[in-house]
């Protein structure tokens, strides 16, 4: 069963448990929705195991610069070319008083355009190498719309969290009561 499998599987699981606590009495709801967050907290440790958090993080930060870098080079394309500046003075266009501040502001923009480029060629380099880390299948995991609503993530990450201790003593005590 690969990685893609597993998840579809406990995100079944998880659906099952929360279709079944509407046939559930009052006096054994508590019981179900501890089954349900148990569940869901079986997601959450299964994306924080095997990199797909990490790789949800990632998609999120490409989105903010992604585009960018061709606009950017193509800022310097059109401000690195040459302009006939006594022509624009003679056509009109340029007051002869404001031709050494535009010439200035036109510097100034190239510079910034040109510091630009290299940021974000090494935020895409940096998301590269980021990439490469992370499994294909955690990624095709991560790019998928969120089976857990925002609401269901916030409390079944709480959970995890709270019982990472919980989790780390029983391991080390299973470790450590191992018979030699």
């Amino acid at each position: 069963m690969n990685l893609t499998e597993k998840y579809d599987q406990l995100v079944y699981e998880l659906q099952e448990r929360q279709g079944q606590i509407a046939h559930v009495t009052r006096g054994s709801y508590q019981e179900a929705q501890d089954v349900i967050n148990r569940a869901g907290v079986a997601i959450v440790e299964f994306e924080q195991r095997h990199g797909i958090v990490e790789a949800r993080h990632l998609i999120e930060h490409e989105k903010g610069f992604a585009g960018q870098l061709e606009q950017f080079t193509a800022m310097i394309d059109k401000y690195s070319a040459p302009v006939d500046w006594t022509g624009e003075v003679t056509a009109g266009n340029i007051a002869v008083e404001d031709l050494e501040q535009r010439m200035a502001e036109r510097v100034l923009v190239l510079a910034e355009t040109k510091k630009s480029v290299a940021t974000l060629k090494r935020m895409t380099a940096d998301a590269e190498q980021r990439r490469k880390k992370l499994s294909r299948e955690a990624l095709e995991i991560a790019e998928r719309r969120d089976p857990l609503s925002q609401y269901e993530r916030e409390i079944f990450t709480q959970i995890f969290n709270n019982t990472k201790a919980e989790r780390a003593t029983n391991a080390a005590l299973s470790e450590i009561l191992q018979p030699v």
